[in-house]
């Protein structure tokens, strides 16, 4: 599907120098009446993806309306352990919907067990705390994973994989692995380097990367002056333009005195996405970095993807959502929209999703909670993330209807903000049929129940 962008953000700076001269023209914008934010796909080749082909081609899949989670717990076949999204479930990105609040509660006391499986670009650690002034007690909740904190554990123990395959102490894989399993993912991870450039949040904090070893930042101009070089040095070669071979032959010399110990200041060897608000300085602690975040709008990010398509580099994803609720603000554009961006950019490296739909995320939780897929069951309001990942995994979904789809399927998004929602008595049900349309239509599983908010 083509990528389309997403609503700007509000009160971004203006770009400057090379990302200035480069920025593209403005795109037009639609009216406020407008719907704000056009789906996109995921780029179908991204590591974490393979699994969910057959799934698609699966037409034999029902979904089933539920009036509420009690349904789960008090029917003929009951689900004990519910891996729980967090925004446009239990809160509209500001407040917690009521009805939500009392859900997570009955589940608690009925005896089930909980985990949250977010596609937060923040690890796990902060995921409760935030939770817990909302009305969320952390004590009703067995476990938090987000892709944040994978992101995260990958990055830290990529060194370590690199050293175990120099040395030839790594483990040689079945021909018939998986392409979307953790093995792979490490192999590449062990190969990424240690330079990235960095796209994070600002209004909403950045996230952290200390604790990582070896990684190093790069700033977005450096970067866009060095591929800005190369690209001017491989034109020259190509060329052989007899009055610019002295210029030619002096970059060259220059080039090949860089030693790797010293490497350029805009030499990137990945991307790293948290975010689409900022693009993080150059550093190799926080505080570095912090001190040269420049903001910078979404739509200029796309000139650093495409410079970095030029070069093939990777992108690491850690939130793979498109968009996600954002309260009276709407949908806001999330990491997803780069990596969909990127995907459809000629040259692009290889996309590493390191949350849902992508397989790693169920791999972990399996470790963690232990339980049969029979038991399991997944709730979630993204058709993209939550329904085909849990889908391609084998495990049961609920799909909120009153999300990030609620316009879609015909809800007024005034009308979903928690305010409005309230014990979830009043939203009203959607015919499993016309999810099912809606899925098929996006190109995505089909869920196995349906409910109109979260509610018990």
């Amino acid at each position: 599907a083509p990528a389309t962008s997403p609503r700007p953000l509000p009160n971004s700076p203006p770009a400057h120098g090379p990302l200035a001269a480069a920025r593209p023209p403005p795109v037009p914008k639609p009216p406020m009446a407008a719907k704000p934010v056009v789906q996109m796909a995921l780029p179908a080749m991204a590591e974490g993806m393979v699994a969910l082909k057959r799934v698609l081609e699966d037409q034999t899949r029902r979904t089933t309306n539920i009036a509420g989670l009690r349904a789960l717990r008090e029917g003929p076949n009951p689900k004990s352990v519910f891996l729980l999204d967090q925004y446009g479930v239990l809160h509209d990105g500001k407040v917690a919907y009521p009805c939500a609040i009392s859900t997570v509660k009955s589940l608690h006391e009925s005896g089930a067990r909980l985990f949250i499986i977010s596609n937060s670009s923040r690890r796990s650690s902060s995921t409760l705390k935030k939770l817990k002034p909302m009305g969320f007690l952390p004590e009703w909740f067995e476990g938090v994973i987000t892709s944040g904190e994978i992101t995260h554990n990958k990055l830290n123990s990529r060194n370590d994989l690199a050293s175990e395959s120099a040395n030839g102490t790594d483990t040689e894989g079945d021909e018939e692995t998986d392409v979307t399993g953790s093995d792979a993912m490490d192999e590449a991870f062990a190969e990424l380097g240690d330079r990235c450039l960095h796209f994070t949040w600002s209004k909403r904090g950045a996230v952290r990367l200390d604790g990582i070893e070896g990684l190093v930042t790069v700033d977005a101009e450096d970067f866009l002056e060095n591929s800005q070089s190369v690209g001017n040095l491989e034109s020259l070669n190509e060329s052989g333009a007899g009055e610019n071979t002295d210029t030619a032959d002096k970059t060259v010399s220059e080039t090949a005195e860089t030693t790797p110990e010293e490497p350029a200041p805009g030499k990137v060897d990945f991307l790293l996405a948290h975010g689409t608000e900022c693009v993080n300085g150059a550093g190799s602690t926080d505080a570095e970095r912090g001190a040269g975040s420049t903001d910078t709008a979404i739509e200029d990010m796309r000139v650093i993807l495409q410079a970095a398509a030029k070069e093939s580099l990777p992108l690491v994803v850690a939130n793979p959502d498109l968009v996600t609720v954002g309260g009276a603000e709407g949908l806001l554009p999330m990491p997803g929209t780069l990596a969909s961006w990127y995907s459809e950019m000629p040259g692009a490296g290889p996309i590493y999703l390191m949350g849902k739909p992508s397989l790693v995320v169920y791999e972990q939780l399996q470790l963690v909670t232990n339980a049969t897929k029979t038991e399991t069951v997944a709730v979630g309001d993204s058709l993209e993330h939550d329904v085909n990942g849990a889908a391609a995994y084998g495990i049961d979904v609920v799909f909120v209807c009153g999300g990030i789809h609620g316009e879609d399927l015909g809800y007024d998004a005034d009308e979903l903000v928690a305010s409005k929602v309230g014990d979830g008595a009043g939203v009203a049900e959607v015919p499993a049929t016309k999810v099912e349309a809606l899925a098929d239509s996006s190109n995505c599983a089909r869920p196995t129940f349906s409910v109109p908010v979260f509610r018990w």
